[in-house]
């Protein structure tokens, strides 16, 4: 990793450690206001100078992953960040298939620690290996109970 990789993605985790605390509100951007999943990612990598201003994110249903199959969150996500092997590295970008797609997202602080909106609940580190959520399908069905898919992705090639 070069020295401007890292402070790269130092920065960028510093910058979403500000949101810390902040509610979760369905594509909400403002720090201390407001953010769901998706927008942390968009936020933290604007304020760390990693993405334009003026990058717009089409609006979204609070529940399209669970009537849609295209993958739309990972897609968009891929525009940004290609797909990268284990292990991850800080400012790396976890995403979680939750129901029909990839619909979940989570940057690595320091594997297994890791920050991310989840509904009902304010912006918070969390553990991506012991959060139950996260590590095991819950939803009824065919996969309930199993480990569920986890793709890595990140600004920073390997």
């Amino acid at each position: 990793m070069t020295p401007t990789e890292q402070s790269e993605r130092a920065n960028f985790v510093q910058c979403a450690m500000k949101y810390i605390g902040t509610p979760y509100h369905h594509m909400g951007m403002i720090r201390g206001v407001g953010v769901d999943c998706a927008t942390l990612l968009i936020c933290a990598a604007q304020d760390a100078g990693l993405l334009g201003d003026d990058y717009k994110l089409d609006a979204y249903p609070a529940d399209w992953h669970l009537h849609r199959g295209g993958e739309r969150y990972l897609s968009t996500i891929l525009k940004l960040c290609p797909e990268v092997a284990p292990p991850p590295l800080p400012g790396d970008i976890c995403l979680w298939r939750f129901a029909r797609q990839y619909s979940h997202s989570a940057i690595v602080i320091e594997w297994p620690r890791i920050i991310h909106a989840y509904v009902g609940r304010p912006v918070s580190l969390d553990d991506g290996e012991k959060n139950q959520n996260l590590v095991f399908v819950g939803e009824r069905g065919a996969e309930y109970g199993k480990r569920r898919r986890m793709k890595l992705l990140s600004k920073w090639s390997r």
